[in-house]
């Protein structure tokens, strides 16, 4: 029998399935923390802040607002934006042929 899945499992699958977000969330893993603005080589200004307000709710990122001469958004993944770039890492590698991963 299925689970019926919650509003939070489901908001989390719609964010995973944007096609900028694997590759948002991979990045900022490679970089520790960035700022916003890195982040737009991916995606416009209006997507991203929609992308992060949602990976934000999702508890997959923390985004830390420092004040500056101007404002500069610093970005980080929580550990369970750690899990999920991890996952898709292996699944990545296994479709690479890298299966030796999971025994």
């Amino acid at each position: 029998m299925l689970k019926e899945k919650s509003s939070r499992a489901l908001e989390t699958e719609r964010l995973l399935n944007n096609r900028y977000t694997v590759k948002c969330l991979s990045y900022i893993s490679e970089k520790s923390e960035i700022k916003k603005t890195e982040l737009l080589r991916f995606c416009n200004a209006n997507a991203l802040s929609n992308l992060l307000k949602d990976a934000e709710s999702a508890d997959l990122v923390e985004v830390r607002e420092e004040k500056h001469p101007q404002t500069v958004y610093k970005i980080t993944l929580t550990k369970r934006g750690e899990d999920v770039v991890d996952m898709y890492r292996r699944i990545e590698d296994l479709m690479n042929g890298h299966d030796d991963l999971f025994e």
